[in-house]
């Protein structure tokens, strides 16, 4: 009589645990590679884009460099590299997940046009994130 009752109780432990998880993510974040897409972009003069993810303390967590400007761009977004670097992929790509500010600096031929950021924090959580063109701000 023990067993069955130890035996109920054991599968009555795994139905609660096992429903549990596919209710739920448990907490568990997303940590594949992030692509930020930024779409609707118009009214640039240079030709290509430097992005900086960053905190609210404005430290650099994650960008990209040498991105081409077009109406909609797809960025694979990158972990820093010992100098500061985000073009690489060898350092693999960012898996965070949070809000950060983005920051655009828009550049032709190594000369800055403007710096552009973003006016709210956008959140990072799924592997694509998009964002409009619209809250960007030219400093």
């Amino acid at each position: 009589m023990k067993n069955v009752f130890k035996m109920i109780g054991i599968i009555a432990i795994t139905a609660v645990i096992g429903i549990s998880c596919t209710t739920s993510d448990g907490g568990v974040k997303n940590t594949d590679p992030k692509t930020l897409i930024i779409t609707g972009v118009t009214g640039t003069t240079g030709n290509q884009f430097t992005i900086l993810v960053a905190g609210a303390d404005g430290k650099a967590v994650a960008g990209a460099q040498r991105v081409t400007i077009s109406e909609t761009m797809n960025i694979q977004l990158y972990k820093p590299g010992p100098a500061g670097e985000f073009s690489l992929p060898a350092y693999g790509g960012w898996t965070g997940t949070g809000e950060y500010f983005i920051t655009l600096n828009e550049a032709s031929a190594g000369t800055a046009y403007f710096q552009s950021y973003s006016s709210t924090m956008i959140k990072f959580e799924d592997t694509e994130t998009t964002v409009d063109w619209s809250v960007f701000k030219k400093r």
